[in-house]
C-alpha cells in the first residue's frame, strides 16, 4: 500500500509539473501574440506610409493590402482618412472603423484589432498622394498562436489524467487511513477478547474451586439435619443451608456451562425424533403444572450439534414452563423455509416480557423471574451464535412470548 501511495504521488507530481509547463508555454504564447501584432502593425504602417508617399493609390494600394492579408494570420486591413475607407482587403469586421485614437489594441468579435496613425503626430507633414491618417489591422489570435493548439489538446489530456490521478490518490489515502483505523480497532478488539477470555477462565476456575468447599458445607449440614439427637430448630436451619447450597451449586454449574461452552460439532439430525424426544424428557413437568405441551415438527433432517440443540430447546422450554400459568399452552414447532433453511419456534401463553426488559433477556444474569438466575438464555444465545443461527424474541404482556431460532440448515 505504501509503494502504491508513493507511485501515485510521483505520478501526480509529474503530471502537475508537465501541466504547469504547458500552461506557462501557452500563456507566454498568448502574451506574445499582441506584442507580435503590434510589431507587425508598425511595419505595416511604415509600408503604407512608403506606398502613399510614392503616390500609390486606388487599386494599387488595395492590391498591396491584399498581399498583406494573404500572408496568414492577418484577416482584414484597411486605410482610413477621417474615418472614410481609402482602401481595404479581406472581410470587413463590424465596428473596427469606429476605433479612435492614434494607436491601440482591442478585441472585436473574438478578433484582435490593432490601429495606428499613418501620418504620425502634428509635427510631421502629411505625405503626398491620397490623404491617409489611420491603418487598421485585424488578426485571428488562434492562428497567431499556431502550434499552441496541439499543446492545448495535450494540456487537456494532462489535466484529465492529473485529475484522475488526484482522485486515485485521494481514494488510496482514504483506504490507507481506513485500513489503519480498522487495524487499530482489530488490535483493540483482540486485546479485549484476550482479556475477557482470561477473566472467564479465572472466573470459571474460581467457580470450580468454590464448588468443593460448598460440597463440604452441604455435607456437614446434612449430618446436622440427620442427627436425631439434636433439637428440631438447628436441624431445620441445617436443612435450609442444604437447600441454599444446592441452589448455589446449580448456579455455579450453569456458569461453568456458559464459560466453558465448546465449539459445535454438527451432524445430520432427524428433526422429528430428536425434538419430540427432548420434549418428552420434560413433558412430566408440564403435566404436573397443568400446561399443555404440543409439538409440530416437519419431517426433515437438519444440520446441527445434537447435544447443543437439546440444550437450546430445554432452556427455552424451562423458561416457558416458569412463565406460563396452569391451563396454559406451549407449542414447539420446526418448519422449512426457502433456501433449504428451517425455523425452530417456541410459543407460550405466559405472562410475557416487559418491553424495556426484552432487549436484555440474552445477557448473563438478566432474569425476569424470581426462580431464574438469567444464565439459561445467555447459554442459548452463545450456542446459537457459534452455530451460525439467529434468534429473535417477541412478547406481549399478558399474551405470551415467541422465540424463533432461524437459519438452521436443512440437509
Amino acid at each position: 500500500m505504501l509503494i502504491v501511495t508513493i507511485s501515485l504521488l510521483a505520478a501526480l507530481g509529474l503530471g502537475l509539473w508537465v501541466a504547469g509547463k504547458l500552461i506557462a508555454t501557452s500563456w507566454a504564447d498568448v502574451n506574445r501574440c499582441p506584442q507580435a501584432v503590434v510589431t507587425a502593425a508598425e511595419l505595416a504602417v511604415a509600408w503604407v506610409q512608403s506606398e502613399v508617399g510614392h503616390g500609390t493609390t486606388g487599386d494599387g494600394l488595395t492590391a498591396g493590402l491584399e498581399r498583406l492579408v494573404s500572408g496568414g494570420a492577418l484577416e482584414y486591413v484597411c486605410v482610413l482618412h477621417e474615418q472614410t475607407v481609402v482602401a481595404e482587403a479581406g472581410p470587413r469586421l463590424e465596428g473596427v472603423h469606429a476605433l479612435r485614437g492614434p494607436e491601440g489594441v482591442a478585441f472585436r468579435g473574438g478578433k484582435l484589432a490593432v490601429w495606428r496613425s499613418v501620418v504620425g503626430d502634428s509635427e510631421q507633414t502629411e505625405p503626398a498622394g491620397v490623404p491617409v491618417d489611420q491603418l487598421v489591422l485585424v488578426y485571428d489570435p488562434a492562428a497567431l498562436i499556431g502550434p499552441g493548439n496541439s499543446d492545448g489538446e495535450l494540456l487537456l489530456v494532462v489535466l484529465v489524467l492529473t485529475c484522475l490521478g488526484a482522485t486515485l490518490l485521494a481514494l488510496t489515502l482514504s483506504l490507507v487511513v481506513r485500513n489503519g483505523r480498522l487495524q487499530r480497532e482489530l488490535r483493540l478488539a483482540t486485546d479485549r477478547r484476550v482479556q475477557v477470555q482470561e477473566l472467564v477462565l479465572a472466573a470459571a476456575g474460581l467457580a470450580h474451586e468454590t464448588k468443593n468447599p460448598l460440597g463440604i458445607i452441604r455435607g456437614l449440614a446434612q449430618q446436622i439435619a440427620d442427627d436425631g439427637e439434636l433439637p428440631s430448630v438447628p436441624r431445620e436451619k441445617a436443612q435450609d443451608i442444604m437447600e441454599e447450597a444446592d441452589v448455589t451449586a446449580a448456579r455455579l454449574g450453569d456458569f461453568l456451562n456458559y464459560a466453558r461452552l465448546r465449539d459445535p460439532d454438527p451432524s445430520d439430525v432427524p428433526a422429528v425424533s430428536h425434538i419430540v424426544g427432548v420434549c418428552n424428557l420434560i413433558r412430566e413437568d408440564f403435566v404436573a403444572a397443568g400446561i399443555d405441551l404440543r409439538v409440530d415438527v416437519s419431517p426433515v433432517t437438519i444440520r446441527a450439534d445434537a447435544e447443543m440443540l437439546s440444550q437450546v430447546l430445554l432452556n427455552l422450554l424451562n423458561n416457558s414452563l416458569r412463565s406460563t400459568e396452569s391451563s396454559g399452552l406451549v407449542t414447539v414447532s420446526l418448519k422449512s423455509v426457502p433456501r433449504r433453511k428451517c425455523v425452530l419456534t417456541v410459543v407460550d401463553t405466559g405472562h410475557g416480557i416487559p418491553p424495556d426488559f426484552l432487549p436484555h433477556i440474552f445477557k448473563p444474569y438478566a432474569s425476569g423471574s424470581r426462580e431464574g438466575h438469567g444464565i439459561g438464555l445467555a447459554i442459548v444465545k452463545r450456542i446459537i451464535d457459534r452455530s451460525g443461527w439467529r434468534i429473535r424474541a417477541t412478547s406481549s404482556l399478558g399474551v405470551g412470548t415467541t422465540i424463533d431460532v432461524s437459519d438452521i440448515e436443512a440437509v
